[in-house]
């Protein structure tokens, strides 16, 4: 049978809500120990047991495995490091942070990250992909483990705390889109706003209401989704000629080039870098007033505003997107 993306996502979710609390997370790991007393004849990795009172982030990943019998593809371990070692020996490990995942593949984090060059550090969690919105610039990743429970986290992609991928080879690589339905979280249904499967303006509004949503309610959602993890720098005076450790590009190019917009702009405002143009695309980082930026003659028109694509440097880090024009004077 054919090992799919879909099977693991759709696995994963099922387990959204499982916790430590009620006992509940006992079922992943219990699949993840029977796999190994029972398929492999108690021929666990590194010769351990899983308990129920360890963390079990990457027991989890390795659960989905055990009930899919997706061994052959997906690296099996309890804890993350070895789950690393594990993919490298599989051939399916992405060291590179800012590659851009698919829904079944792995994230894995360090929270030591400074943000200065590519992660190598120690990892000390991970997740399964559930959704990856690369025009919006951001993902979607179920966790098990997440303050003691199986919960969903929604970070930028190439973001802070990545520490690499891992990449299983599936042989089906196809995964459904959501449809317009009733009963699901607030956080799906902004998801889905971001995407555009709700349409916009009053029409959107109208679909939400009828379908038992608050329009309110998504709308704060989609705002905390986009904006809430644009990196703010250090301090308000940044010297666009200090040294580069590092680089963070948009995932979207612009589509327009106009040599008259071409040259170095300052921000009248306090405003975001998108991963693309428009309000409805994930922030990347806060820049703030008066910052010198540049533009080279690329930009992307959204809602009858210019975003320019942009270029500038915020404590040691070279940001390039988009913002919008309104806020930056030559």
């Amino acid at each position: 049978m054919a090992k799919s993306r879909q099977a693991v996502v759709n696995l994963v979710k099922s387990w959204d809500g499982k916790k430590e609390s009620n006992g509940s997370h006992k079922s992943i790991i219990d699949l993840y120990n029977d796999f190994f007393e029972e398929i492999c004849a108690g021929k666990f990795p590194r010769g351990i047991r899983m308990r129920y009172d360890w963390a079990w982030c990457a027991c989890t990943w390795s659960a989905l495995a055990a009930a899919l019998r997706y061994e052959s593809i997906m690296p099996m371990e309890i804890s993350c490091y070895y789950l690393i070692e594990a993919a490298k020996k599989m051939g399916c490990w992405q060291e590179n942070d800012a590659y851009v995942p698919s829904p079944g593949d792995a994230i894995l984090y360090d929270w030591q990250d400074n943000g200065i060059g590519d992660n190598t550090g120690n990892p000390d969690h991970v997740g399964t992909v559930i959704e990856v919105h690369k025009e919006s610039g951001y993902m979607v990743v179920e966790e098990g483990n997440y303050s003691n429970a199986v919960k969903k986290r929604t970070l930028s992609i190439n973001g802070k705390f990545i520490r690499g991928f891992i990449t299983p080879k599936y042989d089906d690589n196809t995964v459904s889109a959501p449809g317009l339905s009733k009963g699901k979280d607030i956080k799906t249904i902004a998801h889905e706003v971001i995407v555009g499967l709700w349409g916009s303006g009053e029409n959107r509004k109208k679909l939400l209401t009828e379908y038992g949503y608050s329009y309110s309610e998504v709308q704060n959602m989609v705002n905390q989704i986009l904006n809430g993890s644009a990196v703010t720098p250090s301090n308000t005076k940044q010297d666009q000629n200090q040294s580069v450790s590092k680089k963070v590009v948009a995932t979207c190019s612009a589509k327009q080039f106009n040599k008259t917009c071409a040259g170095e702009y300052k921000t009248t405002a306090v405003l975001y870098c998108r991963n693309d143009a428009g309000t409805n695309k994930k922030a990347i980082c806060k820049i703030p007033a008066g910052t010198k930026v540049k533009c080279y003659g690329y930009y992307t028109m959204a809602n009858g505003v210019k975003w320019l694509y942009i270029q500038f440097v915020l404590d040691g880090v070279q940001y390039t997107g988009f913002s919008s024009s309104a806020y930056l004077a030559k």
